[in-house]
């Protein structure tokens, strides 16, 4: 049987392997006074009074914070499982079909790990807690500008857009001020918006960024031509 099953599968496990990776500091039952920062309990859950603190500590919390206490032996058992879950973070926002078979969920599984694992040994919960914040400010921005990135048709590039072909790539040409803030290429985990803005043709840039995840990125000074890479391709 596939480790994956479906999205909603994804997003139950990754919840779990965020819980996993959060510092019993930063939960709701250590701001309750139910355990201290290291884990050990304080209020035994019989002796909950509230609603809030019977929620803040669950038998599926029990199982999770003796395994949370079991990986802070391990080295690196936190950074690798955050890491799982930021996969399964990538993959419940960026699957271009909800509907996908399980053989193809888990080959986007193991492409996302790949690629999350080998570029951030030190992941941790607060990376996963900037890729929430991160889209979820870009989905508030699709949804005032009255543009959605996920599933935008890129056969016909915005009126006023240039695109070019230098080496086999794409090539976007993006005003002066824009090209400028891309002299550095795009860090991960950042807004594209924060590079290309946000009108019509940063939009189109964003939608091919993700529509070709592998492709790279170039982008040209619209008034001298140099060009430059926003992101470098993968293979």
């Amino acid at each position: 049987m596939g480790i994956l099953a479906g999205i909603g599968n994804i997003f139950f496990v990754y919840q779990f392997l965020k819980k996993l990776v959060t510092p019993f500091e930063k939960t709701k039952a250590f701001e309750l006074g139910i355990v201290d920062k290291d884990g050990k309990i304080l209020k035994r859950r019989r002796d909950l009074k509230t609603q809030a603190e019977k929620d803040a500590y669950t038998l599926s919390d029990t199982l999770i914070w003796n395994i949370k206490k079991l990986l802070g032996k391990i080295p690196g058992g936190k950074s690798r499982i955050a890491s799982y879950a930021a996969a399964l973070f990538l993959i419940k926002e960026e699957s271009e079909n909800p509907n996908a078979d399980k053989e193809e969920l888990e080959l986007q599984f193991f492409d996302a790990f790949e690629r999350v694992y080998n570029e951030d040994s030190e992941f941790d919960s607060r990376t996963l807690t900037n890729l929430e914040k991160i889209k979820l400010e870009e989905t508030a921005t699709s949804v005032a500008g009255g543009i959605a990135t996920r599933g935008m048709p890129l056969g016909k590039p915005p009126k006023g857009m240039v695109m070019k072909r230098f080496a086999g790539a794409d090539v976007f040409s993006v005003t002066p001020s824009l090209y400028h803030k891309s002299r550095l290429g795009k860090k991960k985990y950042t807004r594209y918006s924060n590079y290309v803005g946000e009108d019509e043709v940063g939009q189109y840039i964003r939608a091919y960024a993700r529509k070709y995840p592998k492709k790279p990125i170039i982008v040209m000074d619209s008034d001298t031509g140099c060009m430059q890479y926003l992101r470098h391709g993968k293979k």
